[in-house]
Order: C-alpha cells, then structure tokens, then sequence
C-alpha cells in the first residue's frame, strides 16, 4: 500500500524532479555542532506511520554555547506521507522561530529532499509545496536563515522528542525539564 502510494506520487512530479540532474554537492553532519555565535540552530524531526491519523514532531533551538532555549513534543494532526509530516515539523520550527523575534537561525532536518527544496529559490512542486513555499516565504523575515541537512546521528535530540509525543500531548521543554534521555542525548552532543 505505501509502495503503491508512493509510486503515485511519483507519477505526479512534474518532469523537471524526475529528471536526471547534476548532484547538488550536500556536506551533511555526523555529529551536531554549535551554531555560529549569535544564530539559534533548531533541529526538527517527524515520526510519521502509514494510516496513522496523527503527525508527531519534535524540535530543539539550541545556542552557540549548545544551551536549550525551547524544545517541543507535539502532535500536529493528519500527514499524507512522511514529506508532509517532516514539512509540518519545518514550518513549526521556522514559526516558533518567528514568534520569538529571532534573526539568525540554522534549521536542520535529515530529510534530505524537503532540504533540497528549502534551499531552491524557485516555487516546490512537491505534493506538499504549499506549505514548502510558506516555510520559503518567512525564511526571508529572517537576516540569516539556512537551511542544513544533516544525518540522522546529529539529528537524534529532535528524533527522540518526535517519537516522545507518541505518548504524550504538546509539551513544551527547557534543559531542566527535558526528560532524562533527551537530556542525556543533549549532553553526549555537547561531547
């Protein structure tokens, strides 16, 4: 059924992302580093199934010393497919991002093809790019707004509070209040 949905989705691509084209050079992180000084990075993630009525996110804005600002675990509702849940997870992170008057911030995310298209500058034609060209459109609020991709090992503190919402409703955290094994992951990326 998801191949099948999948493959469907395919057939709806415009030509030019089906299309062969030169690589774009990516350099992904293994391991989280700080940001530069006096820009907020904030990782998300989603942890999405197939038939699951609910899409479930996680974000962490840490500093240039690696100190939690804001962390997030919270159910956003229905996702088509796990592009739509991982771009619902963005438009959070980009929009908590705005509610707090910040300039600078890197956003990084381990999908690579929502990243990809966060990084074009020409309208997404993605099944979800309404929400891509949103999350396109309050980047320019911002006086430095990158977009990163990076593994799935420098992405864990934002994976671990997706998958935390499984259980529990939105929650917003601070360094003392996060639970102790997203607290320990904090840590180990600070080592």
């Amino acid at each position: 059924m998801a191949v099948r949905r999948w493959l469907n989705e395919l057939r709806l691509m415009p030509p030019s992302l089906t299309t062969h084209r030169p690589a774009q050079t990516i350099h992904s992180q293994e391991n989280w580093m700080t940001p530069s000084h006096g820009t907020l990075k904030i990782n998300f993630d989603a942890s999405f199934v197939y038939g699951d009525s609910s899409n479930r996110i996680g974000i962490i804005a840490r500093n240039e010393q690696g100190k939690v600002i804001y962390a997030e675990s919270a159910m956003l509702g229905p996702a088509e497919n796990a592009l739509h849940a991982e771009t619902k997870a963005a438009l959070h992170a980009i929009t908590w991002a705005a509610s707090m008057n910040v300039t600078k911030i890197d956003i990084e995310g381990d999908c690579l093809y929502l990243i990809n298209d966060l990084r074009r500058n020409e309208r997404s034609f993605a099944s979800c790019g309404l929400l891509i060209d949103e999350i396109k459109n309050l980047a320019k609020t911002f006086s430095l707004c990158n977009f990163k991709f990076v593994k799935r090992e420098a992405n864990k503190v934002a994976h671990s509070l997706a998958t935390l919402s499984y259980n529990m409703p939105v929650i917003c955290f601070t360094f003392n209040s996060l639970p102790y094994n997203v607290a320990s992951l904090v840590l180990l990326d600070l080592n």
